[in-house]
């Protein structure tokens, strides 16, 4: 949710997504698969933070089955600020390890599979600074870890780079190529896939993301 998906600017609504269409595409996502009992999800919203998410019974972040509860964080999103991977994925790790904490029968860990959805429209950066890419490929190892050492059954992370907000010419390239790089080595740690959405018309989970 970075100021980059949609501002105004004399008037005009600019930027990857002014309209939120990927709001919908999760809204589908969660739809195709919320009638399944196995299956819960977590929607984290996220800029120079993690600004919101779901909650479980107790109120800490994670996983929910629950349409309102879902609903009330989707209805909340909006744009600001920066794109902090680092942040983002220091969350993902903690409600992932809480999750399988939390897990009463760990008998059911081997049967169990977390699968990360990440979408982002822009290089990693956090107050004006680009992170690291051995910082954030070093997190997602950490989450990869994390999951194999508790026996969990399958860990995933699939990630997505929206185009349309990198300006023209040869900075709007590299920039591209670089958060290229930086979602596609996210992805191979991940053992998940990397796409890229031309525009926001085109971003859509179902058929690229196999539960």
């Amino acid at each position: 949710c970075s100021l980059s998906m949609g501002d105004e600017i004399l008037g005009q609504e600019v930027g990857s997504d002014p309209a939120f269409l990927r709001v919908e595409a999760v809204r589908n996502f969660i739809g195709q698969y919320n009638s399944n009992e196995n299956t819960s999800f977590e929607v984290m919203l996220w800029s120079t933070d993690v600004f919101s998410k779901t909650r479980t019974i107790d109120g800490s972040g994670g996983f929910t089955k629950d349409p309102d509860e879902l609903n009330r964080v989707l209805d909340g999103v909006y744009n600001d600020t920066m794109t902090d991977y680092l942040g983002t994925l220091d969350s993902i790790y903690a409600d992932i390890d809480r999750d399988i904490r939390n897990t009463e029968n760990k008998d059911n860990l081997p049967r169990t599979k977390y699968i990360v959805v990440f979408l982002s429209d822009g290089i990693p950066n956090d107050q004006g600074k680009v992170q690291s890419d051995n910082d954030i490929l070093n997190s997602v190892e950490d989450v990869v870890e994390m999951t194999e050492v508790a026996g969990v059954g399958g860990f995933n992370m699939h990630t997505f780079l929206l185009l349309g907000g990198f300006p023209a010419g040869n900075v709007g390239d590299e920039f591209r190529a670089q958060a290229k790089h930086t979602l596609q080595s996210m992805a191979n740690i991940g053992e998940g896939r990397f796409t890229e959405f031309e525009n926001a018309q085109a971003v859509n989970f179902l058929n690229l993301v196999d539960i």
